[in-house]
């Protein structure tokens, strides 16, 4: 007979595979492109392709390979499918699956003291440990230790509002997005003033020294005296001990907790007493004529002024020398028992005064 007739018989479809790898990536991170190990064939060899991410179509994915787009956040499962245009249809699925794990990222924690004291030092504030590629920075301080690990030591040099950060790369080598901040009030420190006298006598008491009140924790402390009262509060009373250059010093706590970086001191010098001593006798009268005169003296000290007291007292010695004065008798068998003679020395450029006292006795 004239003619053929032909039949095509294509070649059996077959969808190929995938690589079954897969990868991890870190959350809002950049998948690799999804290769193929085989590509579809077979049918009449016009091959289409979809991809699909946990089981849902992904529009425009129409390649043997797949890149999937950068910022991925959960955990993938990708799939292939492909068909011919004659003897299969029907999409059918490749050989095997792809897999994005994706691992979230670190949220560092910071801990440590949110209120702070300007120039202090040892300021610890400490992150999760375990981790690598510490990166902290500071404002407003100055990191002094442990810069590359999960702790560090900070002395902040500016006051007000400053801040810390931190951020690192967790086991699975994801580094958080932002750095983790940490605000931090840096408060100034407190200079203690001391008012109250600079120039006294020894063993004068009552002296009263102040400084700032409202606050805690005075902590007072003197040198050559002593605190009589108010060891505990913002004024204090001392009793002056010793002569010579003393001190008086003081140190408290502001109302956000933080004490003066130095003890404030204030200098206080001590003048001594004058040392009066009376000399002169008898110091027991036997038989004493009547109208007899007596001298008794301190020893004289230059520009230091002199106040006696005494019955009988009949003047100085002479007009130069007021240190010693006459003591006399007008009527001595009325004048029986003890009398008192007190001198007071004063040195006037101190102010600082003392009394000597000597007993004498007439005796019938």
């Amino acid at each position: 007979s004239s003619g053929t007739y032909t039949v095509t018989v294509y070649d059996n479809f077959t969808t190929g595979a995938i690589n079954t790898t897969g990868e991890t990536i870190c959350y809002n991170g950049n998948p690799a492109i999804i290769g193929s190990t085989t590509v579809a064939s077979g049918g009449d060899e016009t091959i289409t392709y979809k991809w699909q991410a946990n089981n849902v179509d992904i529009q425009s994915s129409d390649a043997a390979t797949y890149n999937p787009p950068t910022g991925l956040t959960a955990t993938t499962t990708y799939t292939r499918y492909a068909h011919d245009g004659t003897c299969n249809t029907s999409f059918v699925a490749s050989t095997g699956t792809w897999t994005v794990t994706v691992n979230p990222l670190p949220e560092p924690t910071i801990t440590g003291n949110t209120s702070v004291g300007l120039t202090t030092t040892g300021n610890i504030y400490t992150t999760e440990a375990g981790m690598t590629g510490y990166n902290w920075s500071v404002s407003g301080g100055t990191i002094t230790n442990g810069s590359s690990t999960n702790s560090i030591a900070v002395t902040w040099t500016s006051f007000g509002a400053q801040s810390l950060s931190v951020n690192f790369t967790n086991a699975n080598a994801c580094t958080a997005a932002l750095a983790t901040v940490k605000n931090v009030t840096v408060h100034l420190l407190p200079v203690p003033t001391i008012s109250g006298p600079a120039s006294m006598c020894k063993l004068s008491i009552g002296n009263v020294y102040t400084t700032e009140a409202d606050m805690t924790g005075y902590n007072w402390s003197v040198t050559g005296g002593a605190i009589t009262t108010g060891a505990g509060t913002n004024t204090i009373t001392v009793t002056w001990n010793t002569d010579g250059a003393q001190t008086v010093s003081v140190n408290y706590a502001n109302p956000f907790g933080f004490y003066a970086a130095t003890t404030t001191e204030y200098y206080v010098t001590v003048n001594p007493l004058p040392i009066p001593v009376i000399t002169g006798s008898p110091n027991n009268f036997y038989d004493v004529p009547k109208g007899a005169n007596y001298q008794y003296s301190t020893p004289a000290n230059a520009g230091d002024l002199y106040s006696w007291s005494a019955p009988g007292l009949k003047g100085y010695c002479s007009a130069n020398a007021k240190n010693c004065v006459n003591i006399q008798f007008e009527d001595p068998c009325g004048s029986f028992g003890q009398w008192t003679i007190n001198v007071t020395e004063t040195n006037p450029s101190t102010g600082c005064s003392a009394t000597a006292t000597k007993l004498i006795y007439i005796t019938p």
